[in-house]
């Protein structure tokens, strides 16, 4: 540091005003348009030049940037080569070029460096702040400058060696220049597959995905090469032969990469040393929690290590599975875990198992952003996100089954979800349970049966956990929060509330009259005015799902099905009575 001191003995004191400093920027184009106008706004005081008097502009600087394109560099640098005596520092701003481009600069004594924003410039006006800045120099001094100017320009630098430059452009270009080519090739795609509207309907999706890989890097890799639905890669393959074929040797080669990430972000088989030592040293490695923010994990080993203290401790630990996409429903049962848990974990996992084919699997919407942050408000303490080779590695042979009336009526009827969805959401819980191991598990009223469900499995199995259903949390006009409701459009969201009116109709009804099937007649009736056609509407036992024709002592739960558009939204509602009929 002392030789730094000696070296560059102006360099600003943190706790100093900013030092005065002359700029001169060569060219004013884009980039050192948006250069000249930040510099300005810094404090700097900046001479912008042309070509014609870039010479005398120098001469009156301390410093020069030469924003020039890159093949004019070296001419420019010769041209204000005279006011080398003048300039302690020239540079520029190439993001590929090197050093070398302003040799004439050096030869007469000027220490160089360049920088170059990580930054879009698509007009002057640009902002460069919060943007990261590649930085090299000629000496430790002229590297030292350029991250000055970097930080009071808002700009955050870091080091690129001279030599690895074209390297790092390279870098930059595939993040930005191609990833614009390659957006337009979809936007290409979808207008020729008959989307009129390709740029704007991509833009979300776009946004999205760039958020997501912001948070968590190669782990936003989704979709079906990385699920291995070589089955659906095959239909891509054959669609975009026939609608554009001179995009297949790009999607081959992007496929292929994508397989690579994946591959690589796999955690690798026996990495993990099995038994309690291996866990600890995991544990070691665990980060630790960022107060007011979950810790977030992908493979039972991490989870493991970060439940290890509060297991040791004897803490209560509370489970809440999720799919993702968090509406209110979801975090009412986050707040309930964070009121009777020490430890709370919530499990977010889009699980294939409880999706028929033909199913929203691949539509299912995520947001593991937005997740995160809600889990974040809610006191979570860990976020157990798995990939899906995590749950559901090479060979997994077994499935864990509920039968005894459950899972072959309402949703489970082979008419319609099938026990099989059933079989998909036991099986992902048993593994839940097992690698959290709570004392507590919520879940929503509003999937009655998959409580009911849960919980039998759960008896039957002696797993020491208690299912929790919480109450279905609703909209002010009665409709049940579902992470399904964002498929509605307008006009079916304006008619979904009459699902919630149908059964408080039922219920009410029913308890005037005694009679239930009165009740049921009620709501069909409302149904149909709304013009909703239900799946289903049905009452059934609300501890074991047999059929019930009448009311009697025990809880009636009337059960709601119906499709609206691409949505099918599901509603129930407890009738509780002591009529012994």
């Amino acid at each position: 540091m002392r030789e730094l001191e000696r070296d560059f003995p102006d360099r600003p004191d943190t706790a100093c005003p900013p030092r005065a400093l002359k700029l001169a920027v060569v060219g004013i184009g884009r980039a050192g348009g948006a250069v000249a106008r930040a510099a300005a706004e810094a404090g700097i005081e900046v001479t912008p030049a042309g070509r014609r008097d870039a010479l005398e502009a120098c001469l009156a600087s301390e410093a020069a940037i030469l924003s020039v394109p890159d093949d004019e560099i070296a001419v420019a640098a010769e041209a204000v080569s005279g006011a080398a005596g003048a300039l302690r520092f020239a540079g520029h701003l190439s993001g590929a070029g090197g050093l070398e481009l302003l040799a004439p600069l050096h030869a007469r004594g000027t220490e160089l460096f360049s920088l170059h924003p990580l930054q879009t410039l698509p007009d002057a006006e640009a902002s460069l702040a919060g943007a990261w800045c590649a930085v090299t120099g000629s000496s430790r001094a002229s590297i030292e400058f350029a991250r000055e100017i970097c930080e009071r320009l808002g700009m955050r630098p870091f080091e690129v060696p001279d030599e690895a430059r074209a390297a790092y452009h390279a870098a930059a270009s595939i993040a930005s220049n191609l990833m614009i080519a390659l957006e337009e090739s979809a936007v290409e795609l979808l207008e020729r597959a008959g989307v009129a509207q390709g740029r704007e309907a991509l833009v979300p999706l776009v946004l999205r995905s760039a958020a997501n890989w912001a948070d968590l890097g190669p782990g936003a890799l989704t979709g079906p090469i990385v699920r291995g639905d070589e089955t659906t890669v095959a239909m891509h393959r054959a669609a975009i032969a026939t609608t554009a074929p001179e995009l297949s040797g790009a999607y081959e080669a992007l496929a292929e990469r994508a397989r690579g990430v994946a591959r690589s972000t796999a955690t690798p088989p026996g990495s993990i040393e099995a038994g309690q030592a291996g866990i600890d040293r995991l544990a070691a490695s665990v980060p630790a929690p960022d107060p007011g923010r979950p810790l977030l994990v992908r493979s039972k080993a991490e989870l493991d290590a970060a439940l290890s203290p509060a297991r040791a401790a004897g803490d209560s630990i509370g489970l809440v599975p999720t799919m993702g996409f968090l509406h209110e429903g979801h975090r009412s049962l986050l707040r309930a875990a964070r009121d009777r848990s020490d430890v709370v974990v919530m499990s977010l996992f889009v699980n294939p198992a409880q999706f028929r084919p033909g199913e929203d699997l691949a539509s299912y919407p995520r947001d593991e952003a937005g997740d995160l942050a809600a889990a974040a408000a809610d006191g979570v303490d860990i976020v157990y996100a798995p990939r899906l080779d995590e749950v559901y590695p090479e060979g997994f042979a077994t499935a864990v089954k509920v039968r005894g009336g459950l899972t072959d009526v309402l949703c489970g009827d082979p008419a319609r979800r099938g026990p099989a969805h059933f079989d998909g959401v036991t099986t992902v819980v048993a593994k839940l349970l097992s690698s959290v191991r709570p004392m507590l598990a919520f879940f929503g009223q509003k999937d009655a049966q998959q409580a009911i469900v849960v919980r039998r499995m759960a008896r039957d199995l002696d797993l020491p956990v208690e299912i929790v259903a919480m109450p279905t949390v609703r909209e002010p006009d009665g409709l049940a929060m579902s992470s399904r409701n964002a498929y509605l459009t307008s006009d079916e969201r304006r008619r979904a509330p009459a699902l919630y009116a149908a059964l408080s109709t039922a219920r009410d009804v029913a308890l005037t009259s005694g009679d239930l099937g009165r009740g049921l007649t009620a709501a069909r009736r409302l149904l149909a005015e709304a013009g909703v056609q239900p799946e289903y509407l049905e009452a059934r036992d609300a501890e074991d799902l047999s059929a019930v024709s009448e009311l009697g002592s025990k809880p009636v739960l009337v059960a709601l099905a119906s499709r609206l558009g691409s949505a099918r939204l599901i509603d129930n509602i407890v009738i509780e009575s002591e009529v012994t009929g």
